[in-house]
């Protein structure tokens, strides 16, 4: 049994070299159909999970002492976040400051969330919560131009949409002083980490620590990826 675990892992996750972690989404859920919630990654900056709730489970509410931000993978429900109700559908984006209370309720159909818990400390100065919808940040999409777009501009994260068009074919290497989630919502590439090159396509997770050269090429169609910058990570090495 054991070994059966262990080789289930190596294909649900990869890490491809020292600061390099791949997770595909579907294939976590397809070898879990129970699956409720299933801690991906864990270092010093971040942790990131998958998380499910049927349309019968009842979400209790959750208070965390790190930033939290939810993408909405699948389903439609409401977000209770201290007095407000929230409309989330497929494609919202959550971000929950430290210290706040969020609970999923009526749940129209089945929730699949990626949730991203920042390793920074939290600030009284950031909003308590936003909300976001990638079909509205997408408007923006240029069809000459690779477009980044940073919508959350938090003391811990930095999160934004990067769409790359299919004319341009992708982008030249980028190093950068923090530690990079990236989440592919759209499309098809080659993604270059270093000297190793990868396939990646809609809904798959690429961890790449700080420092390493890294960028897209080869693009099938249209390409976008929300990438989280992690401040903490910034830590003793000064301002970004």
């Amino acid at each position: 049994i054991s070994i059966t675990f262990f080789l289930l892992c190596g294909r649900l996750s990869a890490q491809v070299s020292a600061g390099i972690q791949k997770f595909s989404i579907g294939k976590i859920l397809k070898a879990d159909p129970t699956l409720k919630r299933k801690e991906i990654l864990n270092n010093a900056t971040m942790r990131v999970e998958v998380q499910k709730i049927g349309r019968n489970d009842k979400s209790q509410p959750g208070t965390y002492t790190e930033d939290a931000t939810y993408c909405i993978i699948k389903g439609e429900a409401s977000a209770i976040l201290g007095d407000s109700l929230l409309h989330c559908t497929k494609r919202s984006v959550l971000y929950v400051r430290a210290g706040t209370k969020l609970r999923f309720t009526g749940i129209k159909k089945r929730l699949e969330l990626l949730a991203v818990f920042s390793k920074a400390a939290s600030s009284p100065e950031d909003n308590v919560f936003n909300n976001f919808n990638l079909d509205e940040i997408e408007k923006s999409r240029t069809p000459n131009d690779n477009d980044w777009e940073p919508f959350l501009k938090a003391k811990t994260i930095i999160l934004g949409l990067y769409m790359l068009p299919k004319k341009i074919g992708g982008d030249s290497t980028l190093v950068h002083k923090t530690d990079e989630l990236n989440f592919v919502t759209k499309g098809h590439c080659k993604f270059t980490v270093d000297n190793t090159t990868m396939d990646v396509k809609k809904g798959d997770i690429i961890f790449v620590g700080k420092g390493r050269g890294h960028y897209f090429h080869n693009l099938s169609n249209d390409f976008d990826v929300l990438i989280w910058w992690e401040r903490k990570s910034l830590e003793g090495v000064g301002k970004k």
